[in-house]
């Protein structure tokens, strides 16, 4: 006898060449978006630390040229005028030293200080004025590609001729005296004056102000019986006043007369008359104050 077998052909499972290519390409295209992201997210990163590296070095001359020694020292002898374009190579210290020189490298070389130089000059009150100090800084490593970042500070001014023979940057609060005009506004330990070279406030102005106050005083006369005046000194000028009357005797009524400021604004004058007829002469008394300020 002779038995057939019959053949059970079952399907077999797996990837067809089609389908091997298609998750071939969807793979693909997932490695390379992932990548593209991890490198725009270390570029960003990358970009913002430049970025404060360039504040920082910016902000480190800045600083050193707050120093009026400093300052000297990096841009003595330069000419001031309309047209100042001075680039200096370096940025000195007190003692003359460079501290930040350009074409360096510096905040672990990610920034590099390409150049330095006063522009803008103005003249102010002579001999005083005041520059601007561009610093341009870029990125050395090529990674970020074109990078030059401009950076400014105001610098204050004193030369002889057109010369410069003094500067400093924007100073801070108690650094020491500053001349903006000379023998007219001047700056001790913070305190700023106009009119005097002793500031005793923080704006101490000769014959103005003084903390912030008008410097005005209230000037009282004597009591006297008929018109009286209170009198301001001969460096004052009265701005307002008023005056009193005094009434002895219980239940009288006195009148008072504001003449108000004289033709010379340095005075205030008071007359209190008696309303009550029976009243003896002289009982009635005035007396008057001024509010004078310095002229």
């Amino acid at each position: 006898m002779v038995s057939h077998v019959s053949s059970n052909h079952s399907s077999q499972s797996g990837f067809t060449m089609i389908e091997l290519l298609f998750s071939i390409g969807i793979s693909a295209l997932l490695a390379v978006g992932t990548m593209s992201m991890v490198t725009n997210m270390a570029m960003s990163q990358v970009t913002h630390q430049f970025s404060i590296n360039v504040e920082n070095l910016a902000q480190d001359i800045r600083e050193e040229l707050r120093d009026p020694a400093a300052c000297l020292a990096t841009f003595g002898g330069i000419t001031l005028d309309g047209s100042t374009n001075a680039i200096v190579a370096n940025v000195r210290d007190a003692n003359g030293a460079n501290v930040f020189s350009s074409g360096t490298t510096y905040y672990d070389r990610s920034a590099r200080l390409v150049r330095v130089r006063a522009i803008n000059y103005q003249d102010l009150v002579l001999p005083s004025g005041r520059m601007i100090v561009e610093m341009q800084i870029d990125s050395p490593q090529g990674a970020l590609g074109p990078q030059l970042l401009t950076r400014t500070v105001q610098v204050d001014t004193e030369k002889t001729g057109t010369t410069l023979t003094g500067c400093s940057g924007i100073k801070k609060e108690n650094e020491g005296p500053w001349q903006i005009s000379s023998g007219t506004s001047t700056t001790f330990a913070g305190n700023v004056g106009i009119g005097t070279t002793t500031p005793a406030a923080k704006l101490d102005v000769k014959g103005g102000l003084i903390n912030g106050q008008v410097n005005c005083r209230k000037v009282d006369s004597a009591i006297v019986s008929g018109p009286v005046s209170a009198n301001c000194d001969a460096d004052e000028y009265v701005i307002s006043g008023g005056g009193n009357c005094e009434n002895p005797l219980f239940g009288r009524r006195a009148l008072m007369s504001l003449n108000g400021p004289n033709d010379t604004l340095s005075a205030w004058e008071v007359n209190c008359v008696d309303m009550d007829p029976l009243t003896p002469a002289g009982v009635t008394t005035s007396q008057a104050f001024a509010v004078c300020c310095k002229k």
